[in-house]
């Protein structure tokens, strides 16, 4: 190991098949990315503005370190120290890039917090707003992730350009997807990152048709100038009417992934809007063919995530 390489202590957690790596914040160099403050302007909590974060190369380095022990994440948190009653932290994706949202990533926060404390209860500041969180009874883990929007303004600083775009009589907006060679329909929605969620019958009849899928993802995140900083895309199947969703996610920075916190109530609220109470919902990764089923609680618009969160381990990594 030559004198550039970093020693980084990382606790790997499994939340619903989306694995979440948690990284203490002194272990981030001590100057800011050169593309931190671009990306810090779709954020809304200014302090996560004053932290240093580790910078996108050296998280790609993580991710390749991880691998090769066999292991990855979709995420990475760089929590920081206590202030002001609230425990702030930075996201990045798999790929480096910054987010301001991960609900799988704040329940397992809150177990990795709970283990190492006498609490159950914790204050958390993420780049987008604050969530309160606790560990239940049976050992579950549920967040308060906030609420969602459609307000024009609010998806235009989380990334969407919406001003761009056509809406259809439903209040969908419209988007030409040049792989079908026609405009769809999409729910747009801000849950503090942006989110693209399609019925899977407006794109397909095989829901088993991953390469259709895949493409589509990877447009939206690498093309399609709507998302200028990439966009979590959804693909939800009816079941029983309503009553019932199967979702599909290709996750900005990640591909396909078995859960993602913020996808689940985004779709939650195209859906099922204002609905009270719990629901919940199953997710399949078409590549692993894993299947999760989470809880959503919809308490006077603040929605909440409820699962499990199962720590993988502790590794001790060079980049």
């Amino acid at each position: 190991m030559n004198g550039s390489n970093q020693l980084i202590n990382l606790v790997l957690y499994n939340a619903h098949e989306n694995y979440i790596a948690i990284i203490s914040g002194n272990q981030a160099q001590n100057n800011f990315p050169n593309d931190y403050f671009e990306q810090s302007l779709y954020w809304k909590q200014p302090l996560l503005r004053t932290i240093p974060s580790l910078t996108q190369s050296k998280v790609r380095q993580l991710t390749e370190s991880l691998k090769h022990i066999g292991l990855f994440y979709d995420q990475l948190l760089q929590v920081h120290p206590e202030s002001d009653g609230v425990i702030p932290y930075h996201i990045h994706n798999a790929d480096g890039s910054y987010a301001a949202q991960c609900g799988n990533g704040a329940r397992s926060l809150i177990a990795h917090l709970a283990e190492s404390t006498s609490q159950d209860s914790f204050m958390l500041l993420s780049p987008s707003n604050r969530q309160f969180g606790r560990v239940l009874q049976d050992q579950s883990v549920e967040v308060e992730v906030g609420v969602t929007s459609t307000d024009r303004d609010e998806l235009i600083q989380s990334g969407i350009l919406v001003n761009k775009l056509n809406r259809s009589a439903d209040g969908r907006y419209l988007l030409f997807l040049p792989l079908l060679e026609k405009t769809i329909p999409v729910h747009l929605i801000s849950a503090g990152n942006p989110h693209a969620i399609f019925n899977l019958h407006d794109i397909t009849d095989q829901a088993g048709d991953i390469d259709i899928l895949s493409k589509i993802g990877q447009y939206c995140n690498t093309e399609c100038d709507i998302f200028p900083h990439g966009v979590n895309v959804s693909f939800y199947e009816p079941m029983q009417g309503d009553a019932e969703l199967q979702i599909i996610i290709y996750e900005r920075g990640v591909g396909f992934t078995g859960s993602c916190g913020t996808a689940l109530i985004s779709v939650y609220s195209a859906i099922w809007e204002s609905q009270e109470g719990l629901r919940q919902v199953c997710t399949t990764n078409p590549v692993t063919k894993s299947r999760n089923v989470i809880t959503i609680k919809n308490q006077r618009g603040v929605l909440s995530l409820i699962g499990s969160v199962v720590k993988v381990g502790e590794y001790q990594l060079s980049i």
